[in-house]
């Protein structure tokens, strides 16, 4: 029986079973049939578990923006610095009218939407925020270890956290006024409002002012009904360019003293500058005028530590310095965390040997489960998603963590696997890998867990499982 043959084999006769429903796996709920020849295994893979330390990686997160401090139980020291640019190209305002502006107010505000850590309520949380030296140059690698020089300081915040507001769903029978407080779907818009210096508020006001004269020509039709060609200058607005010039990007860099890695939202229209000022009309009185600019999300990324150039400190992983080596856990768990990469392997190997026990073994249905979940504190969230990846031992240490077997007609991986709140696990479903592994077949014999770079957990989430809560369990049947 050829491969395509098994392969055809494996969804009829999983077909035929998928509705009778005892046990669950997964996803599936399959009880096996003896009539039809179908049998069920569970192996832990407890022995063949390593630790992987990625390091940096890609540290742009579509619009989400990071900044804290907190020491965690297991993972020690973690922080985040946030580096992002000022979108100004959405800011249109007369240029006529800008030559009489006064300044009022100029704020900045953040929109909260995720937190992880060891915070409560009562503890304060402080930024400080600069201006860079330079601008974001996108055209650069930008990667969770880069590092950017600050400029001058231009603000600091101390808040409170509270946790309960965060992602706050609208009650029943709120009032029309209280409304506000949410967005269009329903979540409460948790902000905050950087204190700014005055000599920033006015360099602001001043970039944004500043406008440039140009000539334009212009056709005029005079009193005989004749064309003229008329050139004169009027004043037009260049602030754009200026902003961009002048303001040189923002990093929002934490206390040691915090106690959270706070997720800010900066596609959210609530993250922006706020500046109101004065104009004077057509009439010579003055009025009240506002401009929104918006912070750059596609210039934006996030500074994760540890990382390659900053050891771990603190934790089980305290001194850990080297990247893209496997390594025990010295203890019967395994741990995992997104933004600083510390991710795991499980060696499959073993099941190459399946096939002097079963000879004709047909895999039917295979998942791997990592259940039972341990998060040590109420603050700090296991990933919503995990990828998971398939490589081998030669491949990894070239660095390559991810591979598409060659010659195989469908792969189960890599594979990018929500986390089920259901059986409270994550389930990725595996037959054609195993199948491959078990047939010696597919040289990737290793399974990474970790976070696909295209679509990235947004967060420093973590989790710990005991080892033997990671395990693979199988359908299979033989063949004549």
């Amino acid at each position: 029986m050829n491969l395509w043959d098994k392969k055809l084999g494996l969804f009829l006769i999983a077909a035929l079973t998928f509705f009778a429903c005892d046990e669950e796996v997964g996803q599936l709920n399959i009880t096996p049939e003896n009539n039809l020849g179908i049998f069920f295994a569970e192996q832990s893979v407890a022995d063949d578990i390593e630790q992987l330390w990625v390091g940096s990686s890609p540290s742009s997160f579509q619009g989400r923006l990071f900044a804290g401090h907190y020491v965690d139980p297991n993972f020690g020291n973690i922080d985040a610095t946030g580096y992002c640019d000022i979108s100004i190209g959405s800011v249109r305002t007369d240029p006529f009218l800008i030559s009489s502006a006064e300044y009022v107010d100029l704020a900045l505000n953040l929109r909260i939407r995720e937190a992880t850590g060891t915070y409560t309520s009562i503890d304060i949380q402080k930024f400080e925020l600069f201006q860079l030296a330079e601008p974001i140059n996108d055209e650069e690698a930008l990667t969770s270890s880069t590092v950017l020089d600050l400029g001058e300081k231009i603000g600091d915040i101390e808040f409170a956290l509270y946790p309960d507001s965060i992602n706050l769903e609208i009650p029943e029978n709120v009032s029309e006024e209280d409304r506000l407080l949410y967005d269009a779907n329903g979540i409460y818009i948790y902000t905050i409002n950087f204190s700014l210096s005055e000599e920033f508020k006015q360099e602001f006001f001043d970039a944004f002012i500043t406008s440039t004269v140009d000539a334009v020509e212009v056709l005029s039709i005079d009193s005989s009904g004749a064309v003229n060609d008329t050139t004169f200058t009027i004043n037009s607005t260049t602030r754009a360019n200026l902003l961009d010039q002048k303001l040189k990007g923002l990093a929002i860099v934490p206390s040691q003293e915090n106690t959270a890695v706070i997720g800010f939202d900066l596609l959210d229209p609530n993250t922006n500058f706020d500046l109101d000022y004065t104009v004077e009309n057509v009439l010579g009185s003055r009025i009240d005028e506002n401009g929104i600019f918006v912070l750059n999300s596609l210039k934006s990324f996030t500074n994760f530590s540890p990382n390659e150039d900053n050891p771990w400190s603190g934790g089980i992983f305290d001194g850990v310095s080297e990247t893209g080596e496997l390594f025990p856990s010295n203890d019967d768990q395994v741990y995992f965390q997104a933004g600083t990469n510390m991710y795991f392997s499980v060696d499959v190997s073993e099941f190459r040997d399946l096939r002097d026990s079963i000879p004709n073994i047909i895999i039917q249905r295979a998942v791997l489960s990592i259940e039972n979940l341990i998060n040590p504190q109420a603050r700090i969230d296991n990933p919503t998603s995990l990828s998971f990846l398939m490589t081998n031992d030669e491949e990894l240490s070239e660095g390559i963590l991810s591979n598409n077997a060659d010659g195989t007609l469908l792969s189960d991986l890599p594979n990018l696997i929500n986390f089920n709140s259901d059986s409270e696990a994550y389930n990725v479903e595996i037959p054609l890998y195993l199948q491959g592994i078990v047939d010696n077949e597919n040289p990737y014999d290793k399974i990474i867990v970790g976070l696909n770079t295209l679509a990235r957990d947004l967060s420093v989430r973590s989790f710990v499982v005991k080892k033997e809560d990671i395990k693979i369990k199988y359908y299979y049947s033989v063949t004549n």
